[in-house]
């Protein structure tokens, strides 16, 4: 078979005849084979096709995480359609532009999902959950359809953030997934029957590297619950359990990947690993391959537009331990160039702009014929006519051996947790508050060793009074910004502060002056309004999360996350939590609890000891923590 001219449902179908009773999916306690699922997805995309789906059809799928997802997805590509997914965790504003943009013509979805959403439109929307709608696709053919299609039909579409306060809708076809793919296949084979695992989001790019390296190389496609794939100590631990032998983790998940690996020789099965869409450092790789015999550890490199990575770079005990990690050179049928402002290829160890060009490149932007042409330009270095190049707007430059390395980027576009995000997006959100003049949001590094992304504005003369650095509940502040962008914006691209000035800083050239712009306070940060701890058990706790945080104040009505709270930021308050109170609790529990009083009952809750008892332990410890250096060593002397 062809699989440069193939599609990826075939590939998975030709898979299906080698291996129908093998393992295909599985989640929780539910298992589909390969046999399963292809009748399923059969079923579906017949009743699709039946509803009027044709060949360029686009259906959204906006389905939590599980098997319908993956039943879903295939069927959608069966049926001819390229699907579009809608996070039902986005906030509803963003999920209604995103459907209309890309004018879907179903919505596969479930009633609960449907209901709290209420998306409109004229598309026709399919309750997979539904008694009715379930036995009429239950009813169809468990034969494939049989559409005809090529390597040059669309796939899918998937939306990233755009500089112009929309978010745009990219879209790839089966050609450059099928390339990807088997580009990956060829520098790091795929074993059949390994268990891989899906950790990303169906709406992140790379969950269709996750999903497809699975499904068409006879892998057992594992997906990691939802709780678990944003905890990096819960995601090591899933990994052990389940014995994944290949993974996708982001970059911000390795360091604790690599405190398992050593915490417990052996647990880990890994033998594939793909990180990348972030700057990593080496020798967090370096240090995880010496501690999991048999890793294979790939730095994958690829914007959105060249269908999920372009570029990759095989981890190797030679490389430099103080580098972030190259991100390799392309894979097969992908072209990359490192140009200068004249298009001119530069030398070795000169800094330039990345371009990419090859069967991985997007058709372009739904809808924006103008950006199309401004970002996806001809390939003048090209061997057949109409080939185009890809401006990634990223600096790189090419290392003596080789091997790419990545510089940053040529503007404000940046990643945060492998999300790509255009803070003039966000901007321009803020900017339809009716109380802000002028806004820009950037992302500091410096606040609390983390990525953090930070607004600044001023306000409308006839809008908010507020002074600089107070809370005011009726005028414009933290708290009213940060409702206003969590109704239109996913939770990664909310700001953690919100700093209003009088006026921006300029420099000499009338520029605004980023290095002028001040680190937030505590009072930059969303907060509710302020109420004591109450007892020695939320006093404790309290403190902790200000040392974390590092802020002046909590309250017990205050959240973890509006705080300035992250992930990483999480794992460290359990950590001191653990050691303070001897308990054993997860991220989860910060995550299911993030006000203070109510992560307090939790602690009680799972403690094992009786109110009374914490409280006693808490009291303890707050005297300890109180004491100067000098006050601990005299009290040791007295107690021995």
């Amino acid at each position: 078979m062809n699989s440069a001219s193939s599609c990826l449902h075939e590939l998975f179908e030709h898979q299906v005849q080698r291996t129908p009773l093998a393992t295909a999916v599985e989640f929780e306690d539910r298992r589909l084979t390969y046999g399963d699922l292809n009748h399923r997805s059969n079923q579906l995309a017949h009743y699709l096709r039946e509803s009027g789906v044709k060949p360029e059809t686009r259906l959204g799928i906006c389905l939590e995480r599980g098997m319908e997802m993956i039943v879903a997805l295939m069927a959608t590509l069966k049926a001819g359609a390229a699907y579009v997914p809608l996070d039902p965790e986005y906030p509803q504003d963003r999920l209604q532009f995103m459907a209309q943009d890309a004018q879907i013509s179903v919505l596969l979805t479930t009633s609960g999902i449907a209901d709290r959403l209420q998306l409109g439109g004229n598309h026709r929307t399919v309750l997979l959950d539904l008694d009715k709608d379930r036995q009429v696709i239950g009813a169809c053919s468990q034969q494939a359809p049989g559409v005809q299609l090529s390597g040059e039909n669309l796939a899918y579409v998937i939306y990233t953030s755009g500089s112009t306060g929309r978010p745009k809708g990219v879209q790839c076809t089966h050609r450059g997934v099928v390339n990807l793919l088997y580009g990956f296949h060829r520098r790091q084979p795929w074993a059949a029957g390994a268990r891989c695992s899906f950790q990303g989001s169906l709406s992140f790019d790379v969950s269709v590297y996750e999903i497809f390296s699975a499904l068409i190389f006879g892998g057992t496609l594992e997906l990691v619950p939802e709780p678990v794939r944003v905890d990096g100590w819960e995601m090591s631990r899933w990994l052990s359990a389940r014995g994944i032998q290949s993974a996708y983790i982001p970059p911000f998940m390795v360091a604790t990947l690599c405190e398992w690996a050593e915490q417990w020789p052996g647990k880990l099965q890994l033998k594939k690993l793909l990180v990348g869409v972030e700057p990593i450092e080496n020798r967090l790789l370096l240090r995880l391959i010496a501690s999991v015999p048999g890793l294979k550890i790939i730095n994958g490199y690829g914007p959105t537009e060249t269908t999920v990575g372009a570029t990759l770079y095989e981890v190797g005990t030679e490389s430099p331990e103080g580098t972030p990690a190259p991100i390799g050179n392309a894979i097969d049928n992908m072209q990359i160039y490192v140009l200068d402002r004249q298009g001119c290829p530069v030398p070795a160890g000169v800094a330039g702009e990345l371009y990419i060009g090859g069967a991985g490149v997007a058709r372009g932007y739904i809808g924006k014929p103008e950006l199309t042409a401004e970002r996806f330009v001809p390939n003048s270095y090209g061997e057949q006519p109409g080939e185009r190049l890809y401006c990634t707007g990223d600096r790189a430059k090419w290392l003596a051996d080789g091997n790419l390395q990545f510089l940053g980027r040529m503007d404000d576009q940046v990643k945060i947790r492998g999300y790509r995000i255009e803070p003039g997006e966000i901007a321009a959100r803020l900017l339809e508050h009716p109380g802000i003049a002028e806004a820009v949001v950037m992302v500091r590094d410096d606040l609390a060793g983390e990525k953090t992304l930070v607004a600044y504005y001023t306000a409308a003369k006839n809008g908010a009074t507020q002074h600089a650095g107070e809370h005011d509940d009726d005028s414009v502040g933290p708290n009213q910004l940060r409702a206003h962008l969590v109704s239109r914006l996913p939770d990664y691209m909310v700001p953690a502060a919100y700093i209003r000035l009088d006026s921006f800083p300029l420099t000499s050239s009338g520029k605004l002056d980023r290095k002028a712009l001040e680190k937030p306070t505590g009072v930059a940060y969303p907060v509710s309004a302020y109420e004591a701890p109450r007892g020695d058990v939320e006093t404790a706790l309290a403190m902790i999360w200000a040392e974390v945080l590092k802020i002046e104040q909590v309250g017990r009505h205050d959240s973890f996350f509006n705080l300035g709270g992250q992930s990483l930021l999480a794992l460290r308050v359990i950590f001191l939590v653990n050691d303070y109170f001897f308990t054993e609790l997860t991220v989860r529990t910060l995550l299911e609890n993030p006000v203070l009083m109510d992560f307090a009952e939790a602690l009680r809750s799972f403690s094992g000891r009786t109110p009374s008892e914490l409280e006693r332990v808490a009291k303890i410890g707050l005297m300890v923590r109180r004491m100067t250096p000098e006050e601990r060593k005299a009290a040791l002397r007295a107690a021995s």
